[in-house]
């Protein structure tokens, strides 16, 4: 039975919501893995849930958008050398490392 709580709790919280409009609705979703993650170091995400929990922690340089184009994560800008080598990437000011060394 215990397994049907995860299940079962938010069901029963959502059915017992009001019914009068809102024009301030909000959408949550809630997303779990089957799976724990192995690590929750970066340098050792090879699996799908070490990944997204890495993912949820970690800010990365770049991020994707959902059409598969990238955008500015902690960078604000990167060039490319013209022999497609080597990435400078422009840091946003003020970012840290988790340690707190600029």
């Amino acid at each position: 039975m215990r397994r049907f709580y995860p299940l079962i709790v938010p069901l029963v919280v959502a059915a017992c919501g009001g019914g009068g409009s809102s024009t301030n609705r909000r959408t949550l979703v809630d997303s779990r893995d089957n799976y724990d993650p192995r690590s929750l170091d970066p340098a050792l995400s090879t699996d799908v849930p070490t990944g997204r929990a890495v993912g949820y922690l970690f800010d990365g340089l770049t991020r994707f958008t959902p059409d598969a184009g990238v955008v500015p994560g902690l960078a604000t800008s990167w060039e490319v050398s013209p022999d497609g080598i080597t990435y400078t990437f422009h840091l946003r000011r003020g970012v840290t490392f988790t340690d707190c060394t600029p």
